[in-house]
């Protein structure tokens, strides 16, 4: 123990709080919480280690070379601070949700004065009513299909358009889209239409059928058949998908059935069965991943509060009850936050026996069945990988293998705004946690894009060379979008600082490969293994240039659209440019999203958004108020 973690305990309070833990070169190590801070802290130091952790702390604590403690309230703003946290510094011993990536979710937009079903990567309390995550995309994908086949909706934007009715597109005649923007179904009966999507997310199928079954003996009874038809052939199609889902229960109580199964390693595959209404209607894997201290040497009730704390934060629903192996790691603080998430009592329960324990087992199983089926993938995924990487070396004459290969792109217009991208393939996978952006600072008014792969190339070893652990790795294979003129900008800019490694450029005509001391490209077979593995890296370079470029781009017309509305100055544009990055979030957000922003106020809220959306303000002044449902008020 260091003098300075030897003051550090000595000094902490026995409040709650958060404790950041520290190496000798400041990175944060892990981040934890405590009802009582000096306890808890002090515990980590004893023989034992501190209750209900694994040996994985005596590794870590080898290195631990400072302790800093944040006092709070009570337990429960620890808790939130403890998340906020580890999602700022990502802890290499804290166990991360499948890297924290966010999971897609499917979201009505009852916000909207037409609703669609769309798919988001954010669940936000906008009105809009969200379903998910999907850890799945094929999921996500089959269940979008599947309700587009069901019940159709408008997805060309013509009902927001205050237009004579037109004929019906094609989607109409496919049963696709009811066709509001022809007429043919008011405002109201749309908004109605969409909530039974709603329901059918939410599991509510038989209040669906019934709901179907009386409109279509109202259209059979005005002898309107062929609606009837179209709504008998969409009863028939839901009892379908119904009889997929089983029925496990006759409480009809929304619960979570969650399995666990531990592999060797860095691993854990979790599996979470949602049952609602009575019905199993969806089950998803996840996957639990330590950087440092493997899962192995960490105990289930530690694995599950880590996960239950991450899945719930960014989950669109919290259910009535959740069943769970074993009981997690401050189970009563988990049920205060997990009952602060739903707005009433989560009841947290672990069966010993019976109907739920068996729940319980078949959850595990399927998690166990998952996480073959994924390591089968992720073998072949390697194997292909090594394959291409084979055939790469090959054709470029490489000494060997490139395991980490780095690519680089710029992307302009007009030279305004100019960025550049660096993407890395590890493996012949993407890298993405690796991936870095730069904005270039030299812009000359004309674009220039040699001058700009320079001063791009130059940062980012310039970086490496003055020790920035962002940029401590070096490539094995260097790669630059473009022809002859990129690759000498790389060269020139690697013998100036004296670093020697392979490079070459990769022209998007022909897809030419170009390597130095070489007059005339290196023609590669379209179907070449390796050439597959350069084309990928290259067009996500330029997809990940590009999405940066834009962002810039729509800030700087946010900025000046800003400018000319009154009573939005410096401090207030600055505000809101912060809260909403692009001018699509901000046309997008209602006016209490607006008031919510710091510097702002209700009045000032409701002209931003007048200014940004005059169309929709028209439509108020001609009496089309936006109407409000149980989905969710228009502001």
């Amino acid at each position: 123990m260091t003098e300075t973690i030897h003051s550090k305990l000595a000094s902490l309070p026995a409040k709650p709080g958060a404790y950041v833990m520290r190496d000798a070169d400041g990175h944060v190590l892990y981040v934890g919480k405590a009802t009582n801070l000096r306890q808890r802290v002090r515990s980590y130091f004893q023989p034992s280690g501190p209750k209900g952790r694994g040996p994985w702390i005596h590794e870590m604590l080898g290195h631990v070379a400072d302790i800093d403690a944040l006092v709070t309230h009570t337990p429960l703003e620890a808790l939130m601070l403890e998340l906020n946290l580890i999602r700022q510094h990502r802890p290499p011993y804290n166990t991360r949700l499948s890297d924290d990536k966010h999971y897609p979710y499917l979201v009505i937009t009852f916000a909207d004065e037409y609703p669609r079903v769309e798919i988001t990567r954010r669940a936000k309390q906008d009105g809009n009513s969200y379903y998910g995550p999907y850890a799945n995309a094929r999921a996500l994908r089959r269940t979008l299909r599947t309700l587009r086949q069901l019940f159709g909706w408008c997805t060309c934007g013509k009902a927001f358009r205050r237009e004579a009715p037109e004929q019906p597109c094609l989607d109409f005649h496919l049963g696709r889209c009811p066709a509001p923007c022809a007429g043919l179904i008011s405002k109201d009966d749309y908004r109605a239409h969409m909530r039974r999507i709603a329901s059918f997310l939410a599991g509510q199928n038989q209040g669906v059928v019934q709901a179907l079954r009386e409109r279509m003996e109202a259209a059979a009874a005005d002898m309107r058949f062929e609606a009837a038809a179209r709504i008998r052939d969409q009863i028939l199609a839901i009892e379908r998908v119904c009889e997929k889902q089983k029925a496990i229960s006759t409480d009809l109580v929304d619960r979570d059935i969650i399995g666990l199964d531990r592999a060797e390693g860095e691993t854990t595959t979790v599996q979470v069965l949602y049952v609602r209404a009575g019905r199993l209607v969806e089950e998803q894997s996840f996957t639990l991943r330590s950087g440092q201290g493997g899962q192995e040497d960490r105990e289930v009730p530690e694995l599950l509060s880590d996960f239950l704390y991450q899945y719930y934060a960014q989950a669109a629903f919290v259910p009535k009850e959740i069943v769970l192996p074993e009981e997690p790691v401050d189970g009563d603080l988990l049920r205060e936050w997990l009952a602060g998430l739903r707005g009433n009592t989560v009841h947290v329960t672990v069966p010993r026996r019976g109907e739920k324990r068996q729940w319980i087992d078949m959850a595990r199983q399927n998690a166990a069945m998952a996480r073959v089926q994924q390591e089968q993938v992720e073998e072949l995924e390697r194997a292909r990988g090594q394959s291409q990487l084979g055939h790469l070396r090959d054709a470029l004459g490489l000494a060997a293998p490139p395991h980490r290969i780095e690519c680089f792109d710029i992307s302009t217009l007009q030279g305004g705004e100019s960025v550049g991208s660096m993407v890395v393939f590890i493996a012949a996978r993407p890298a993405k946690s690796e991936y870095r952006k730069f904005r270039i600072r030299h812009e000359t008014g004309h674009p220039d894009d040699y001058a700009m792969m320079r001063e791009v190339l130059r940062r980012r070893f310039t970086a490496h060379q003055a020790g920035d652990e962002k940029f401590a790795d070096l490539p094995d294979l260097l790669v630059v979008d473009g022809g002859k003129g990129q690759l000498g900008c790389a060269r020139e800019v690697l013998a100036e600082l004296g670093i020697e490694l392979p490079v070459m450029a990769l022209a998007k005509r022909h897809e030419h490969v170009f390597l130095p001391d070489r007059e005339d490209p290196v023609v590669l077979d379209p179907a070449h293994e390796g050439l597959n593995v350069l084309v990928r890296l290259r067009d996500e370079a330029h997809r990940f240039a590009v999405t940066y470029h834009r962002k810039l781009r729509s800030r700087t017309v946010s900025r000046s659209l800003l400018d000319e509305i009154p009573g939005i100055g410096p401090k207030r544009k600055q505000a809101l440019l912060a809260a909403f990055p692009s001018m699509d979030a901000l046309r997008k957000a209602s006016i209490d999203e607006l008031a919510a922003v710091g510097g702002m106020d209700t009045k000032t809220a409701a002209r931003v958004r007048k200014y940004l959306n005059p169309t929709k303000t028209l439509s108020r002044r001609r009496g089309e108020e936006p109407s409000s449902d149980e989905g969710g008020a228009r502001s």
